[in-house]
């Protein structure tokens, strides 16, 4: 077998080559050229990070890679993935590609890897398991079909939440009629994404770096993102967001500031974007929980939503390996 791994380069026909790979190894989850482009020219200079392409006598079959992670920033812990293309698996293209990875991050002194696969993939969890990796945290992915979905059947409890002073209106309203909207949507995000449930401590994203990412994005849409106000301050969020393929419509952040929780925020914030989604024609909306968010998970049980296939994250750390 004359396998080959070179460094991705930034040319159209790699990026094409990439995208392809990666829908042909994840069909529910295809992305674009674009998007890919567009992510790693966003990428802050302290993220360090690389991809390579394998070569099966001069054709492409996977695709690695590592990097950081920006909003769970540790210098020395990187996120890992191989993609082999489904017809081309156990040839030891994989292997050969998590070898490869490995010795090319060894300037870097990683202490910690982590990975993905979801629970219906036997095959990829005993490839991370039998390398030492470790099962770290469970993530269920649900999807609602909208057209199971009733708004009227439900109280949002808006009309509560007013008489307490507090308003939902959506974010490109908001940035129409606020002028600092930017760093009210940034101060919300960053109290909310502490409390995400993770296995790396959360970090803050500046300013600059998160407004330059969040206008860039293709999948954004200011007018199916909620908040809810309190005395002008931005206290609760839920938004969706429409990738560029698909029909569907994905959740992002749903977050409540901590001294705003129990008062069915999230609740009236998920039923106005499932509603908004409703009446603009989509049909299916994707969410991902963690295992261990129980809260949000009974929300999502109580609209419809089924579970998926969980997604598992997996570690591996080489403290002392080195």
């Amino acid at each position: 077998m004359n396998l080959s791994i070179r460094p991705f380069e930034r040319t159209d026909s790699d990026y094409e080559t990439v995208v392809s790979i990666w829908n042909a190894c994840e069909p529910e989850y295809p992305g674009t050229v674009e998007e890919v482009r567009g992510r790693d020219a966003l990428r802050p200079e302290k993220i360090r990070w690389a991809r390579y392409i394998a070569e099966l006598d001069g054709r492409p079959v996977a695709v690695s890679g590592y990097g950081n992670s920006l909003w769970h920033y540790d210098p020395h812990q990187f996120y890992i993935e191989i993609s082999v293309l489904p017809e081309e698996r156990r040839r030891g293209i994989g292997s050969r590609a998590y070898d490869h990875l490995r010795r090319e991050m060894e300037p870097l002194e990683p202490s910690e890897l982590k990975t993905s696969t979801r629970d219906d993939r036997p095959g990829d969890g005993r490839f991370v398991l039998q390398r030492g990796f470790e099962e770290t945290m469970r993530e269920w992915e649900s999807r609602l079909k909208l057209s199971n979905f009733e708004p009227s059947a439900w109280d949002s409890g808006e009309a509560r939440l007013q008489a307490e002073g507090i308003e939902i209106d959506h974010l490109q309203s908001l940035m129409e009629r606020c002028p600092d909207w930017d760093r009210r949507f940034h101060d919300l995000l960053m109290e909310v994404h502490h409390d995400v449930p993770s296995t790396s401590p959360a970090t803050d994203v500046p300013f600059d770096t998160w407004r330059i990412d969040y206008l860039s994005s293709l999948s954004r849409r200011p007018e199916a993102t909620f908040i809810a106000l309190h005395e002008g301050r931005f206290v609760a969020m839920s938004e969706l967001g429409k990738p560029q393929m698909g029909e569907h419509l994905d959740t992002g952040f749903t977050g409540v500031r901590r001294a705003y929780r129990r008062k069915g925020l999230a609740l009236a914030l998920k039923l106005r974007a499932l509603t908004w989604a409703k009446e603009n024609g989509y049909p299916e909306i994707r969410t991902w929980n963690a295992q261990s968010n129980e809260g949000m998970l009974s929300i999502n049980v109580r609209l419809g939503f089924e579970r998926q296939p969980a997604w598992i994250e997996y570690a591996l750390s080489l403290t002392g390996k080195q």
